[in-house]
């Protein structure tokens, strides 16, 4: 039964190469949705359907494992119907005509003094926040400690996360216009700010960066066929990139150099977030629903923290507490939680606040977000501010509330650049 909820699973990830057969992943939202959550989530569940015990929440579940296990398949299927749903949706909306920067009146000048002052900024914002945490070097020699020195940093990513990324997008939207700047030096930009994210311990943001690249390659420049020579490659590096850092990571948390577990189930595991799905299914299914409670958080920000300090912004660390054992609801101080999170993610998030209702109606609102960004990325002809948005809301947005606050920190420094590079796209330059 389980393997056969498996196949329900993959047809539901597969749903949108039925409806849209001919167009590229790029283009279609509900492809950029069921691809990264097939690469993160299929293999893992594979495993699961073959040994329970594989799973970092066994012992947590244990006797009514399997049961779960179906459960989750059959729901996520229809939660990401409910997606796919929200997107077609927008097609039907009135939408504000709103555009950042007209790229089409930018010169191949503009575009270089653009592409120089983002990487400048980038790379600028990226040292101030090494610099904020202690150093690169300390940083890097105890980054089992990172989470703790990266506190108090985050106001960093207004600029830093907007600045990175466009740097990369604008230079290859460069290269599809002009013919300038050459492969050598997006390959030195890329490649650059890719190493400078990584030296910060994560591996979404560098993966991130590496993977927008080939979609706007692929848009700008000549699309990329999924299965040729330079995408194998660059996925088996990404694949290598994900083994190192989690090398990297768990070493420096055991402090050793050596006997480090690196077999599939670790590595899918470490990928995806279903053991946290699987743990908030059994748990909530038992104990109730919050009921909306988690936003409580959110709007405990905007009132004087109390004498423990505000509750987390970050949903996740209350299912990573609950995990330990410890009986906590929202809103609870962060000082008295396990200082670490599961990320719920909109799934988990809808589940464990409606139940089965919450999960369709928030993969339903997802859906919408990230339709309404497609919209106004085709409406500005991909250009690179509109593209970067909705690749970053299609991947990274999800109705809780840390990505609520990551998806109004991104826009509000994409506001805070698109004035500055608006002003230098109106510059014109006098002929040498």
């Amino acid at each position: 039964m389980t393997y056969f909820i498996g196949l329900l699973l993959v047809a539901a990830h597969g749903l949108p190469w039925l409806l849209q057969p001919g167009r590229a992943i790029y283009a279609s939202p509900m492809k950029v949705i069921a691809t990264f959550s097939a690469v993160t989530n299929l293999p893992y569940f594979v495993l699961l359907a073959g040994d329970f015990q594989a799973s970092g929440v066994y012992t947590l579940i244990q006797s009514q494992f399997e049961h779960v296990l179906q459960n989750f398949g059959i729901l996520y299927s229809l939660g990401l119907l409910a997606t796919f749903a929200g997107i077609g949706l927008t097609r039907r909306l009135a939408l504000p005509n709103l555009r950042l920067i007209p790229v089409k009146q930018l010169t191949r000048r503009n575009l270089a003094t653009i592409i120089a002052f983002l990487y400048a900024l980038g790379v600028a914002m990226i040292l101030l926040k090494f610099q904020a945490a202690g150093g690169i070097v300390a940083f890097v020699t105890n980054i089992a400690d990172r989470s703790e020195n990266l506190a108090g940093t985050g106001h960093y990513d207004i600029i830093m996360m907007p600045a990175v990324f466009l740097c990369v997008f604008f230079a290859i939207y460069s290269r599809g216009m002009n013919g300038k700047p050459g492969l050598l030096v997006i390959g030195f930009i890329l490649l650059s700010l890719f190493g400078l994210l990584t030296l910060f311990g994560g591996r979404k943001l560098p993966l991130y960066l590496g993977l927008f690249g080939v979609l706007a390659y692929s848009r700008y420049v000549g699309r990329i066929r999924l299965f040729s020579l330079p995408t194998l490659s660059l996925l088996a590096l990404a694949v290598l990139f994900f083994w190192a850092m989690l090398s990297w990571r768990i070493s420096s948390q055991l402090h050793s150099t050596g006997g480090v577990d690196f077999s599939y189930t670790v590595v899918t595991g470490n990928l995806s977030y279903i053991d946290n799905w699987l743990f908030i299914l059994d748990h909530f299914g038992r104990q109730g629903f919050w009921y909306g409670q988690t936003f409580i958080d959110l709007v405990a920000r905007f009132e004087p923290a109390g004498p423990s300090g505000y509750p987390p912004l970050d949903d996740g660390v209350y299912v990573r507490t609950l995990a330990t054992g410890q009986n906590v609801i929202p809103p609870t101080p962060f000082s008295q939680m396990y200082p670490s999170s599961w990320p719920p993610e909109t799934f988990g998030n809808g589940y464990l606040n409606f139940g089965i209702a919450g999960v369709l109606v928030f993969s339903l609102i997802r859906g919408l977000v990230v339709g309404v960004c497609y919209r106004y990325c085709v409406r500005d002809n991909f250009a690179p501010t509109a593209f970067f948005v909705f690749l970053f809301t299609a991947i990274n947005f999800h109705v809780t509330n840390l990505r609520i606050v990551q998806m109004a920190t991104l826009l509000a420094g994409m506001l805070l650049l698109s004035v500055a590079v608006s002003v230098m796209g109106r510059i014109r330059w006098r002929p040498a």
